[in-house]
């Protein structure tokens, strides 16, 4: 877990803790690929981890992530419709992709379809031979076991995907 400690208040620094992340996904080095199969964060709250997700981590990434594209989705949207995982990468560019409420999609049939498209989606442009651009999901939600059962689960289509609490703090 990336995690830096806030000296005053002991507490966690969120825009630390969304850069380190971003980098790490951005400009991964040879311990940081496996973020490549997704990224599952949990939070006391799904309010705490839309917040985090929206409000820090998705502007990190925008400022980082050039020319990456970088979009947002809501899991309940996902259910509605499953054209929004059509999508396609032009050249160099990378998509990441931000769920939020991933919770949402957990032990439901339809939410299960959902995830095995993301992923079948991940695989086809990830594991191209001349693969220039790469499909990153970030997902978040809470309550933790759910989510990290998620990436943990052998049954689950994001098995092995790297899941990690985000800290406890501010957005300061």
């Amino acid at each position: 877990m990336i995690s830096v400690p806030n000296s005053v208040t002991g507490e966690c620094d969120w825009h630390r803790f969304a850069t380190a992340l971003a980098r790490r996904i951005l400009m991964p080095n040879v311990l940081d690929e496996a973020l490549a199969s997704g990224v599952f964060l949990h939070a006391q709250s799904p309010e705490q981890a839309t917040r985090f997700l929206l409000d820090v981590f998705a502007p990190c990434l925008r400022r980082w992530a050039n020319p990456s594209l970088v979009m947002h989705i809501h899991a309940a949207k996902l259910l509605v419709t499953a054209s929004l995982v059509d999508f396609k990468l032009d050249g160099n560019q990378d998509l990441i992709l931000l769920v939020s409420d991933v919770h949402l999609l957990a032990g439901s049939p339809s939410g299960n379809r959902i995830m095995k498209l993301l992923k079948a989606r991940r695989d086809e442009i990830n594991l191209r031979k001349d693969a220039a651009g790469r499909f990153i999901l970030v997902a978040a939600g809470s309550p933790g076991d759910v989510v990290t059962g998620m990436a943990n689960d052998s049954r689950e289509a994001f098995f092995g995907a790297t899941s990690m609490p985000i800290p406890f703090g501010r957005s300061t």
